[in-house]
């Protein structure tokens, strides 16, 4: 039996934890929440960041689609060089 003056620890989530006043436990109990709180709030703020992010680039690439054609630019890319280096038979 635990004496009376001395702290027992209790048991929260299997840990052993020695008792502490419960204004203290209350002011890290809040800055545990706050963090949570912030951290949940920047995980929301990155999701709306990569889907736009994400939104703006697929537009792009649908609106670059409509006036570029892979075939056209290696086509002009691989032009024959007759002009350039064609000899008039004599």
């Amino acid at each position: 039996m635990a004496a009376f003056g001395r702290a027992s620890p209790s048991k929260v989530y299997g840990i052993a934890v020695a008792l502490c006043p419960q204004r203290e436990n209350s002011q890290e109990e809040e800055k545990v929440m706050q963090i949570e709180k912030d951290t949940k709030l920047l995980k929301r703020v990155w999701k709306v960041f990569v889907y736009v992010d994400l939104a703006i680039v697929t537009a792009g690439l649908l609106l670059l689609s409509q006036y570029f054609s892979w075939d056209v630019f290696i086509a002009n890319f691989h032009r024959p060089a007759t002009a350039a280096t064609s000899v008039q038979p004599r």
